[in-house]
């Protein structure tokens, strides 16, 4: 096919894609079901970001990529969204596991200490220690860390995903922000080093996609208040525009999952 990647595929006919899917998918639960106990945690494949890993990393990182990439679709073409709270729970404790195989620390030139604090299902406080030798986590208490970054269980996933800058700073915010850890960046493209100052990478405005029968997204017309007598109904006051938007871009996200 023409392309590589996934624009490689715009062309392909939508019935072509689905059948491509499911064959992959296929394929891929049949290898997942041949693993031995012995391959589950012996068996090395490498990944183009984790290194080595045991097999068990594929499967597991298989939720992963359908709880982050079904974000990522969502917020792609602009559809109310959010991530599920059972899946933002269960994903929590892998970001620990990201950043310690992933973290590119060539930037860090004195070790510090911070500490994380997430909510949720899995929540607890971890104590994160950094340095140019790479990344140490465990659980434990945080109260005398420099800075603590507390997290719901969806923000927590998705700064650690690098979809968002996230987060609440407790402490010194300076720190925090050298804190900011980012994976080594494959073959070919710009590394993203930790380290006291390190600038956040700016990330390009989406433009949102219209809904369907509107002409733009910008602000509505400014209307002339009614005339006395007239039968022209007052504008709706803005609180209660924002509750019914509210309301509706909430039955929209519900019905879209």
């Amino acid at each position: 096919m023409g392309g590589t990647g996934p624009r490689g595929l715009l062309k392909v006919p939508r019935d072509g894609l689905i059948e491509r899917l499911r064959d992959d998918a296929s394929r891929m639960t049949d290898v997942f079901a041949g693993l031995t106990d012995e391959d589950w945690t012996g068996l090395m494949v490498p990944h183009p970001y984790m290194g080595p890993s045991p097999a068990m990393f594929y499967p597991v990182f298989q939720l992963v990529d359908y709880a982050v990439h079904a974000w990522d679709v969502r917020e792609g073409i602009g559809e109310p969204h959010g991530l599920d709270g059972d899946a933002a729970d269960l994903l929590g404790p892998v970001i620990f596991v990201l950043w310690q195989a992933t973290a590119d620390v060539s930037g860090v030139d004195q070790p510090f200490t911070v500490g994380v604090r997430t909510s949720g299902h899995n929540g607890g406080d971890t104590r994160v220690d950094v340095s140019a030798d790479g990344m140490q986590y465990a659980p434990g208490d945080v109260s005398d860390c420099p800075a603590v970054l507390e997290f719901d269980p969806a923000t927590f996933v998705l700064t650690g995903y690098a979809r968002m800058n996230g987060g609440t700073v407790r402490g010194d915010g300076d720190l925090a922000h050298a804190a900011g850890i980012r994976p080594r960046a494959p073959a070919g493209q710009p590394r993203l080093p930790v380290g006291r100052g390190t600038p956040l990478p700016a990330r390009p405005r989406r433009r949102r996609r219209p809904p369907a029968g509107a002409a733009s997204r910008g602000a509505p017309p400014l209307r002339a208040a009614p005339q006395p007598g007239s039968s022209a109904r007052a504008p709706t006051p803005i609180s209660a525009q924002l509750r019914t938007g509210c309301s509706s871009r909430w039955s929209t996200s519900r019905s879209a999952s």
